[in-house]
């Protein structure tokens, strides 16, 4: 019941996202562990109890002494020189720590499609072929009624829109002024020098009557009030959407824009790249929400403040290492991968409740801390390796998929889990024998 709670506790963290998504992703896992949980402990003893005529195989008990004496080896040597292990696993956090501020922060959607995909053919095509696929809008709100037929007003926007235009990552930019620099040069004969704006608001309006109200809604509100720069670009994933924002927002604020009291860049790509980026970077929270909660039921459970603080450290760890390899270029991280984190601090530390629970028991019966180590990692070493692997294996299946982005999900979760199992039976012994609890 502990583990199952732990574990509902750590995918209860997820609730605190901002994307409704992840979420119900945390509720929906919560719900899925307490019924395993029940059914654990009601249909399964019922089920074991039942009376059984199979036999186990020579090959699987081979399999299984061959388990349990590496187990045991493992055991003595761990509690022979905790030093050795406590040593290693520090040098692995701190390089971990080091790798961390040199994590990419990016979600790119197309990337989750192979090269050879029809929407990622076709959308390379519509960027070749033509403007840029994605539109951003850099929307300007002017200071009242009628503020964009003022001729200063749009000629300070096609000021902005031709310094738009030439920033890298954007392919085409327009903005009501094009409208009407084509339609005043077809009311003047076709003239290429009339293709400029009026001298007056007058002719700015006349010309704004003729501009079918379709097409008009594009760039301009009902009143005037408020115009769109229509930008066109190829940048899909996040982090290059962060920077030609970035560059639109410092490039309409060293613009002159008379009568114009605000501006903001938005649209549908920079709306769901913001989202991606804020869930990724909300990690700390997340995980910090997990062990916090994790640890707080630990400690009431062992009525031990030390040894709650020492078992979670073993889960801990595992997770920091996880984000070392994001920072060494394993993988961004990406509104897939940022779940990672959560999600294996709450299905890791069911091996190291065992693991505690076992050696606290074995210590109350009055066995020395070596041999207390020893008999935990023999007796619980291997249901917590079997059911390491199995997840392993479970994680890795996701790597067969055709999403480049669920692959490097599925290879960074197992790996994860099995640095998690290494750290369960090398780190956490380690670190009841070296400091004596």
């Amino acid at each position: 019941s502990l583990a199952g709670i732990t574990t509902a506790a750590g995918f209860a963290a997820l609730g605190i996202s901002d994307v409704p998504a992840v979420r119900e992703l945390g509720a929906l896992s919560v719900l899925g562990v307490v019924s395993v949980t029940v059914l654990s402990l009601s249909a399964l003893p019922a089920w074991l109890a039942l009376p059984s005529t199979s036999r186990r195989s020579r090959h699987a008990l081979r399999i299984e002494a061959a388990l349990d004496g590496g187990l045991a080896w493992l055991g003595a040597a761990v509690a022979r020189a905790p030093g050795r292990a406590l040593a290693g696993w520090t040098l692995a956090a701190l390089l971990a720590l080091a790798l961390v501020p040199r994590i990419e922060v990016d979600t790119d959607f197309l990337s989750f499609f192979s090269e050879d995909a029809p929407v990622r053919r076709h959308f390379e095509a519509v960027n070749r072929l033509l403007a840029g696929a994605i539109p951003v809008y850099v929307t300007l709100q002017g200071e009242g009624r009628a503020t964009f037929r003022e001729p200063d007003t749009l000629e300070a926007l096609a000021r902005l829109q031709e310094r738009v235009r030439a920033l890298p990552g954007v392919s085409h930019a327009t903005t009501l002024v094009d409208t009407l620099r084509r339609l005043n040069r077809a009311f003047s004969g076709g003239d290429p020098a009339a293709e400029r704006l009026p001298d007056r608001r007058q002719g700015v309006a006349e010309l704004l009557f003729l501009v079918p109200k379709g097409d008009l809604a594009r760039f301009v509100n009902l009143d005037h009030s408020r115009a769109n720069l229509v930008v066109r670009t190829g940048e899909v994933g996040s982090a290059a959407m962060r920077g030609l924002v970035a560059r639109i927002e410092a490039t309409v604020a060293d613009t002159p824009l008379p009568r114009v009291v605000g501006t903001a860049v938005t649209g549908n790509t920079v709306l769901i790249a913001r989202s991606a980026d804020g869930v990724a970077e909300a990690q700390p929270r997340t995980v910090g929400v997990a062990a916090l909660a994790i640890f707080v039921v630990v400690a009431w459970t062992f009525r031990s403040l030390p040894l709650g603080v020492w078992i979670m450290v073993p889960n801990l760890v595992p997770v920091l290492l996880f984000f070392g390899l994001l920072g060494a270029g394993a993988a961004p991280l990406s509104l897939p991968t940022s779940l990672i984190g959560s999600i294996t601090l709450g299905i890791a530390i069911d091996g190291t409740v065992h693991y505690g629970v076992r050696y606290r028991r074995e210590r109350l019966a009055g066995r020395s801390l070596e041999e207390a180590v020893l008999c935990a990692t023999r007796s619980v070493g291997r249901p917590i390796v079997i059911a390491a692997a199995m997840l392993c294996v479970g994680f890795a299946v996701v790597a067969l998929s055709g999403f480049a982005t669920l692959r490097q999900f599925g290879l960074l979760a197992a790996a994860t889990m099995a640095i998690c199992t290494l750290s369960d039976l090398v780190l956490l012994p380690a670190l009841l024998a070296r400091f004596r609890l």
